[in-house]
């Protein structure tokens, strides 16, 4: 038996909403009380929507070389296994995620807890050391949201949907992706 699906009113009017996927460097899990004034921005694109044949909204978004790129630094001293000196900050704030490759244990993900100044950073959690010069530290996007009725402006529009999604992005990397959109 063959069934045929329908496009609901209520589906084609939610799909017409979603404008745009944001990335945010957010350390903690989202949860269903997150606002998009609370999220750390790190970029956004539009989207494109359309339905399956079993009538699930899709968001089908390329993620381009200028959008969306996370800090890649190194470390230049350390006072401990969780604070230390990076060359850059720029770009990071309390709260990120952040990815630290050590050369025993290899990459360990951490979040940025406090930015005292002179390019410090202090983490939540304490490394099996203290990481050497020349380990390599990036920014991670660490969330990603479907936003309804945004502009190209970050924090614009509501936050319709958002799940953790652990990725570094530098400006050498185009990613085409599709999104299932959950259904209500």
């Amino acid at each position: 038996m063959t069934t045929t699906a329908f496009i609901t009113a209520e589906q084609t009017a939610r799909m017409a909403t979603i404008t745009h996927v944001a990335f945010f460097t957010n350390y903690d899990v989202p949860t269903a009380a997150d606002l998009i004034a609370t999220k750390s921005e790190l970029g956004r694109v539009a989207v494109t929507t359309s339905l399956d044949a079993l009538n699930v909204i899709n968001g089908s978004y390329t993620l381009l070389t200028s959008t969306a790129n996370c800090l890649n630094a190194t470390v230049t001293s350390s006072t401990s296994s969780t604070s230390f000196t990076l060359n850059s900050t720029t770009g990071l704030i309390v709260g990120d995620r952040i990815s630290i490759v050590m050369s025993v244990t290899g990459e360990v993900q951490r979040k940025v807890m406090t930015l005292p100044g002179g390019n410090v950073v202090t983490i939540d959690a304490a490394l099996t050391s203290a990481p050497g010069a020349g380990v390599v530290v990036q920014q991670m996007i660490s969330q990603r949201g479907l936003i309804t009725n945004g502009t190209g402006s970050a924090n614009s529009g509501l936050l319709m949907d958002c799940v953790q999604w652990k990725k570094y992005k530098d400006s050498t990397m185009t990613i085409p992706l599709t999104w299932k959109v959950p259904q209500k």
